[in-house]
């Protein structure tokens, strides 16, 4: 259409340059050019855009469709069965709400009752995996041939698409490929261990900084001989990290030279009690002149500490607990008894509570639960669920700011319910700080029950009162939908 570039020349040049004619556009719109251009209450320029805009109506209208033979198969049939339309509606309502952790909820019942989310819903489903990849695999589970067939019309939705780790690891994005590693060392770590050392000498320094921290999963004594051999590596960040893994490896040539080291420290020796009458064991603690090792600070930085007592305390928390078993020839109870005996050596217990929580030793673990002192946030995931459950009540108030984050972000079961009531009590005391958007997040920690009780923790403070109703009420309505999301699948 010339008449278009004379347009569009115009708008170029300007109308004082160049003005349309109506010879220069179609025949059927001169009568309609003429009145505009016959009007002299407009300038050159009001008559230049009534003219476009006549002529871009004329010739939208005018333009054919794109006509392009399309065969689209139709979607396989579903090999389970849709949920009940009593899950689909408060699925619908989760996703309205945009309560993310019940919608997860939803989809774990669903899938565990190998069942289907209605076709209705796919594309919102589709668009909440793409954003969030922790529900892709759940979403995968419940959208059934459909949603395959469905996503193959959509790139961002083709996450569905069969890509093997393997090629995740070789073509992927650097916290892709970190996030395969991660994964596999869950399952299997010497693959992982295989992977990375292969693809090695074509890392840069960052990238093998990053990549080493996915060994932070499950580091085994296979991984020494490698990590050793790294530690020649000029990136003083790769060299960190490897030192790092090496020192949660008791096997390492670290680990064994530090523990070298508390042996010529530690000692036990028998001394005379009631009147010689009989012995009692102690600790005697001398630090060897000279310690001067990599990882260490030399200088004290607390002052309960001499700079020798500092150093020992350090290599301390790298001596794995169960090592003092068989050091002593004794009960992990019986050894921290003897630690405690006397001041130099109590104060080398924190160090041990770093190093159960490093090498993850259960039996040590709960050992240190009766400290009314010190509080070990670190010891929460080492002991039983009943033992922990004890342990935060006993101490909740004193621990709150490791409690939350413990409970929000470790944890993945619902809250018991004296759990629950100690957080929803503090966190209604607390209102402005823990609003809609918290129990929005972690409703599904919250038991069911606790909606009768939420008005037990009205705040004595009337300026807080009404923030916690509005909450309570906002809390009363997710609880309300995880129960009917548990109930639709029951």
């Amino acid at each position: 259409m010339q008449f278009w570039n004379n347009i569009i020349q115009t708008a170029m040049l300007g109308t004082k340059r160049k003005q349309v004619t109506a010879d220069e556009l179609p025949a059927v719109l001169s009568d309609a050019v003429t009145v505009i251009t016959g009007n002299t209450n407009i300038d050159k320029e009001e008559q230049f855009l009534q003219i476009v805009s006549l002529a871009f109506n004329y010739r939208q209208s005018g333009v054919q469709p794109l006509h392009k033979e399309i065969a689209i198969p139709p979607s396989p049939a579903e090999e389970k069965p849709y949920c009940t339309p009593k899950a689909s509606q408060v699925l619908k309502d989760i996703l309205d709400e945009d309560a993310d952790s019940l919608l997860q909820l939803w989809l774990q019942l669903c899938s565990r009752k190998g069942q289907l989310m209605p076709p209705y819903l796919l594309p919102a489903l589709l668009d909440k995996a793409t954003l969030h990849k922790k529900l892709r695999t759940l979403v995968e589970d419940c959208m059934g041939k459909r949603g395959e067939w469905l996503s193959s019309f959509n790139e961002s939705w083709n996450f569905t698409a069969a890509e093997t780790e393997e090629d995740r690891w070789l073509t992927g994005k650097p916290e892709q490929r970190k996030e395969v590693l991660e994964q596999l060392r869950t399952t299997n770590p010497a693959l992982a261990r295989q992977w990375i050392q292969e693809t090695w000498p074509q890392e840069n320094a960052n990238s093998k900084a990053e990549l080493l921290k996915a060994f932070n999963v499950n580091p085994e004594a296979k991984d020494v001989e490698w990590l050793e051999s790294i530690m020649t590596e000029k990136s003083q960040k790769v060299k960190e990290e490897a030192l790092h893994l090496l020192r949660q490896i008791p096997s390492s040539a670290i680990i064994q030279h530090y523990w070298q080291l508390v042996q010529e420290s530690v000692s036990l020796k028998k001394e005379s009690a009631f009147l010689g009458l009989t012995t009692k064991n102690i600790l005697t603690i001398q630090v060897p002149a000279g310690i001067n090792e990599v990882g260490i600070e030399k200088i004290s930085n607390q002052k309960e500490f001499t700079d020798e007592e500092f150093i020992l305390y350090q290599l301390v928390g790298y001596i794995p607990p169960h090592f003092w078993e068989e050091y002593f020839q004794s009960t992990p109870a019986d050894i921290l008894q003897l630690f405690g005996r006397h001041k130099t050596s109590a104060k080398l217990i924190p160090a041990i509570v770093i190093a159960t929580g490093r090498f993850k030793d259960l039996t040590w673990a709960p050992l240190f639960t009766g400290d009314k002192d010190r509080h070990y946030v670190s010891l929460l995931p080492l002991l039983s669920e009943t033992d922990r459950d004890a342990y935060l009540l006993k101490n909740f108030e004193q621990m709150i700011d490791m409690v939350i984050p413990f409970l929000t972000q470790e944890n993945t079961r619902e809250w018991k319910l004296p759990i629950a009531r100690a957080v929803l009590k503090h966190t209604a005391a607390n209102s402005y700080q823990y609003n809609r958007s918290f129990y929005n997040r972690y409703v599904h920690f919250i038991p069911v029950e606790t909606a009768a009780e939420l008005d037990n923790y009205l705040p004595a403070e009337p300026y807080q009162q009404h923030t916690w109703r509005t909450n309570a009420d906002y809390i009363r309505k997710l609880l309300q939908l995880k129960q009917r999301t548990i109930q639709s699948f029951s």
